[in-house]
């Protein structure tokens, strides 16, 4: 924030400037979040490897895509679900 604005500015700026502080450092902090999860999982699949294990703990795919793939592929079943139910209940009229 600049000098002139912090001391002379009205107060709404330096409150857009703490809200866009604040959301800068939350989105930092769920970046070393998930990279410290990454680097968890790394060691502990290097860690299995090495006690004879052949178990895969580390993603295939970014936390990210994983959770959107989920998220797609639930919706996709809970429509054919409820389209499989819907068609087991339906009655075709008699001719």
């Amino acid at each position: 924030m600049p000098y002139d604005l912090f001391w002379n500015g009205p107060f709404e700026a330096f409150a857009q400037y703490q809200e866009s502080y604040n959301a800068r450092m939350e989105e930092r902090d769920r970046e070393m979040h998930s990279q410290g999860l990454y680097f968890k999982l790394a060691l502990l699949e290097v860690a299995d490897k090495m006690g004879g294990g052949r178990k895969k703990i580390y993603p295939q795919k970014p936390f990210i895509q994983q959770a959107r793939e989920n998220t797609y592929e639930k919706r996709v079943r809970t429509q054919y679900d409820r389209l499989s139910r819907w068609a087991s209940a339906y009655k075709p009229p008699k001719k």
